[in-house]
């Protein structure tokens, strides 16, 4: 079953992209952010699709923010890590 984009919704909120619509097989609405990937909703109705898709960018955003945190501490710990040996305290 052929799965084909129908629409692209503009986003309400300023900075923040469109997103595409797709009806699945089953008669669902299929929403997704090509920009972010993984940042997908799917729902019964164009409104509830709404609903999800701004939960899902808030959900996807909060991940990347917190996948971004832990590497850059991680990348801090080697640098660190790094200077102690380069002296001589490890």
């Amino acid at each position: 079953a052929a799965i084909e984009v129908t629409t692209t919704v503009k986003a309400q909120e300023e900075g923040i992209k469109d997103y595409e619509i797709k009806n699945g097989a089953d008669g669902k609405f299929i929403g997704f952010y090509p920009q972010y990937p993984g940042c997908i909703g799917f729902a019964d109705s164009r409104e509830m699709l709404d609903m999800k898709m701004q939960k899902s960018l808030k959900n996807w955003i909060r991940a990347a923010y917190i996948l971004w945190k832990e590497n850059k501490i991680l990348v801090n710990k080697k640098q660190e890590g790094a200077v102690w040996q380069h002296i001589g305290v490890l």
